[in-house]
């Protein structure tokens, strides 16, 4: 708002007065963890019994009050998450690396886990049958004319995004 930055990608929606914002895309959000840390869990649960067990072992985020976790939990299991993180870290390279270390569960965009989850060394350990998503929104500032350059990236973002399977 304060004209600093042309256009931000944000995953909050900005509600800022002087700024517009319009949804950018929608990643996939899967819950994963280290296959040695879920073994002992027996497969099959119910939501019920998932959102219960889960919500029991440590929790590795990027921030203390997890916003992608509550996302996935409320749209999961329709609750939200039980537990506290146990882990706070700078971004979901690390939450991705700490999930691969065994320290806990994490939830993270599909696009960012899945290189991990084909080689085994995560495994995504619910499935719900809608999948929680996160949505991403490129903001700018509401000043008029725009300049031409920030019209310009705006329209590429939106064209890129178009084309990526980020679902």
């Amino acid at each position: 708002a304060r004209g600093d930055l042309d256009v931000v990608i944000s995953a909050l929606r900005p509600r800022t007065a002087g700024v517009v914002a319009v949804p950018w895309l929608d990643e996939e959000l899967v819950l994963v963890a280290s296959p040695a840390l879920i073994a002992p869990l027996p497969s099959g649960m119910s939501d019920a019994d998932a959102a219960a067990r889960l919500g029991a072992l440590p929790l590795v985020a990027y921030d203390t009050a997890p916003s992608l976790i509550r996302r996935y939990w409320r749209s999961a299991f329709g609750t939200p998450p039980p537990g506290r993180v146990s882990l706070a870290v700078a971004d979901l390279r690390a939450v991705l690396a700490g999930v691969v270390a065994g320290i806990g569960l994490g939830v993270l965009p599909r696009f960012v886990a899945g290189a991990a989850i084909a080689s085994g060394s995560i495994t995504v350990v619910h499935e719900p049958e809608i999948a929680p998503q996160n949505t991403l929104y490129l903001a700018r500032g509401r000043t008029a004319p725009a300049a031409p350059a920030t019209d310009t990236v705006m329209a590429r973002l939106l064209e890129a995004a178009s084309r990526w399977d980020v679902l």
